[in-house]
């Protein structure tokens, strides 16, 4: 998709940064040459090019910050809805994003272990190591002990208190599902 933005002010102005909004979808990218700042003059125009690659199917989300020097609206969002459809991400791929989004929600404190002190990082660091062994296993093909590993992982994680959690925090749910998606893709039973 391609977003022109207008001047329609008297006198020139700069954009200064055009990002997407933590928290949401990493689906949607910029993928014009856009180097800040970008100047232009009154009535002039800039193209962005913003492109949607669905990782999965359903709906993604995602708001693009555009910043700039206009004196009336130096912060304008514009707002993105796409619903990925088709082809499944093959189970290897699902694991590692998985695996990805788990280390930068617990870099971003968006997942944490469930407990108090030591206890707390032990269930952590367990749960990290589980979900890195179902990638190995999958690796090596042995879908059915993956499916075993990744129930146990999922149980941990899913919000209920038997068995308890290991992990909590504000990427719980979101992770919940991605591991739901690929024991699916795994047609575990």
């Amino acid at each position: 998709m391609e977003i022109t933005i207008h001047n329609n002010g008297d006198s020139s102005i700069t954009i200064n940064d055009a990002t997407f909004q933590e928290g949401g979808s990493g689906d949607y990218s910029i993928t014009s040459l856009f180097l800040p700042p970008v100047f232009f003059t009154a009535g002039g125009m800039f193209k962005l090019e913003v492109t949607f690659a669905p990782t999965l199917s359903g709906a993604s989300e995602a708001v693009l910050q555009i910043e700039s020097s206009d004196p009336d609206e130096p912060l304008v969002e514009v707002s993105f809805t796409g619903r990925g459809t088709g082809g499944q991400v093959a189970p290897q791929e699902q694991i590692e994003q998985i695996n990805e989004f788990v280390q930068a929600s617990v870099d971003d404190g968006k997942l944490v272990g469930k407990g108090s002190g030591i206890s707390a990082r032990n269930r952590l660091r367990t749960f990290v190591k589980k979900l890195q062994k179902v990638e190995s296993l999958i690796e090596e093909e042995s879908y059915e002990e993956a499916c075993n590993l990744l129930k146990s992982v999922y149980k941990h994680a899913d919000g209920q208190d038997r068995p308890k959690d290991f992990v909590e925090g504000e990427a719980r749910e979101e992770l919940a599902a991605k591991i739901l998606e690929l024991t699916t893709a795994l047609d575990c039973d």
